[in-house]
């Protein structure tokens, strides 16, 4: 509702009045001024229908896998065509998966432990040798 009051109201602005309130319309009955006013030469335009919109044919068994409507309610959702073996392969997808998942979240988590570890270790031998270094230079 707000779009169609907020948008002449803008072509108003726009084009200084000349856009109607309503956009196929002039703004005031008997009124055709600035956009909605026809041209001097211009031949009368004759409007056509448009063509009716052709059914579409649909196959009457659907392919294993499929959206189908119910045949007893054709305009109804489409649902899902189940078959036990693309169930038990949609679960198998599934679990291996998760299981991929998982793999790369215990690689990462042990990775970054022994990263820690190794680093930790480091520090501790820096700190010795800093410590060596000092000692060194208060003897000298």
């Amino acid at each position: 509702m707000k779009a169609r009051l907020l948008i002449p109201l803008l072509g108003m602005f726009a084009f200084g009045g000349a856009m109607a309130a309503d956009a196929g319309a002039p703004a005031t009955p008997g009124a055709a001024t600035g956009l909605n006013a026809p041209a001097a030469d211009a031949p009368p335009v004759e409007k056509k229908a448009a063509p009716a919109a052709q059914p579409v044919q649909v196959p009457k068994a659907a392919p294993k896998g499929a959206m189908a409507a119910p045949a007893d309610k054709p305009d109804a959702a489409p649902q899902f065509v189940r078959d036990p073996a693309l169930e038990e392969m949609r679960y198998q997808h599934l679990w291996v998966a998760y299981g991929a998942i998982w793999l790369i979240i215990f690689f990462f988590v042990f990775r970054t432990w022994r990263q820690g570890e190794r680093t930790a270790g480091e520090l501790e031998d820096l700190k010795q040798r800093l410590a060596d270094l000092e000692a060194s230079d208060d003897r000298g």
